[in-house]
């Protein structure tokens, strides 16, 4: 098991004893990726209307590159809670600094030639010479399936509210709330969502109480719809 396997394994357990669920916390923090605004809820109308279909159902691609990780990440970093950073100090031995911190993992965010010498922990200097990536979302039935060419699969159930925000919940595989690292429960992410032509973006709610890992997955890039 390589130095940075262990630094994500530490970080999984680190950062699901200290999530709280997405739904005690409405605020947001912008990422000026979507367009537009989140809308309310259509009024409820007066006579019986056949359900809308689901606007995410479909086939979708995220092509991201290795700036956009390494960006969501630095990101998710400089909102999360000072408990977090408190319980990641710790298990550490860094100070609760954000600087410290970010250092500390940035690294696994990136894949350029460099990512693992650039004395310059930047995104440009880890990045450079890394090429693009993509991942497939497919969506039906109330599920999205999460997978990218030579990579694993992560399935995720979600649930819309409204017209622009979903929960997602993957019955805690990656999202979910630990006491220890065997004892662990469901817990469920928020995001808001916008639709613009073929396009598809997703942003955190909540997201000082979540981890910068997973949750950072459906926001790094926008999605365009393949089928």
């Amino acid at each position: 098991m390589t130095g940075s396997t262990l630094r994500r394994l530490r970080t999984f357990v680190l950062m699901m004893v200290v999530v709280l669920s997405a739904c005690t916390d409405g605020g947001a923090a912008s990422t000026g990726r979507a367009p537009g605004q989140v809308g309310s809820s259509p009024a409820r109308s007066q006579t019986p209307s056949r359900a809308s279909p689901d606007p995410l159902e479909g086939e979708w691609r995220q092509t991201y590159t290795c700036e956009d990780n390494v960006r969501t990440f630095i990101t998710n970093m400089h909102v999360i809670s000072p408990r977090t950073r408190r319980a990641m100090a710790e298990t550490t031995g860094l100070s609760t600094a954000r600087p410290d911190l970010i250092a500390y993992y940035i690294r696994d965010f990136a894949w350029g030639p460099s990512a693992g010498t650039a004395t310059r922990l930047t995104p440009q200097a880890l990045c450079a010479g890394a090429g693009d990536r993509t991942e497939i979302m497919r969506v039906a039935n109330g599920q999205m399936t999460f997978s990218s060419p030579g990579g694993g699969t992560w399935l995720v159930t979600y649930e819309l509210i409204g017209d622009h925000m979903l929960t997602m919940n993957d019955g805690g595989q990656d999202i979910a709330v630990c006491e220890s690292f065997l004892r662990c429960t469901e817990a469920t992410y928020r995001f808001t969502f916008e639709i613009a032509g073929n396009r598809l973006w997703f942003e955190q709610l909540g997201r000082k109480h979540q981890d910068p890992w997973a949750g950072g997955v459906p926001e790094r890039a926008p999605y365009v719809r393949v089928a």
